[in-house]
């Protein structure tokens, strides 16, 4: 597939709430923040689309720990834990089929700040997640 560029896309708890980074100093955004009140992916992506993006990269799991789709391994630090309730990345995945789009995902590799900072497991207990 030929593509001129790929889309960045980052939507997360910080979206909603005041602050750069889900956690951050000790101090984490709660689920709770992450309200949207309708996403729509297919307008998502046909804007991507429409600006000439053959892929769209999307923060699944960003440095703090929020995750985009109701996993148990994030304690209560996803998606299933705030007032949409709802996985993000199917309907993403869907969206993307639909229109042709490449799909990337962006999980970030120390992804850790919610369970050492809220959670305060440390480096033997976070492993063994």
């Amino acid at each position: 597939m030929e593509m001129s560029f790929s889309q960045f896309m980052h939507f997360s708890v910080t979206t909603f709430g005041n602050e750069e980074h889900d956690c951050y100093k000790g101090k984490c955004l709660p689920a709770s923040d992450f309200a949207p009140t309708d996403v729509d992916t297919d307008q998502w992506v046909q804007t991507a689309v429409a600006g000439g993006a053959g892929e769209i990269c999307l923060t699944a799991h960003h440095e703090g720990g929020f995750a985009l789709w109701p996993t148990k391994n994030d304690y209560n630090y996803t998606v299933a834990f705030s007032p949409w309730g709802k996985d993000i990345l199917r309907p993403f995945v869907e969206s993307c089929k639909k229109y042709g789009v490449r799909i990337c995902y962006y999980i970030s590799p120390s992804a850790n700040g919610y369970l050492t900072q809220a959670a305060k497991l440390n480096a033997t207990e976070f492993v063994k997640l």
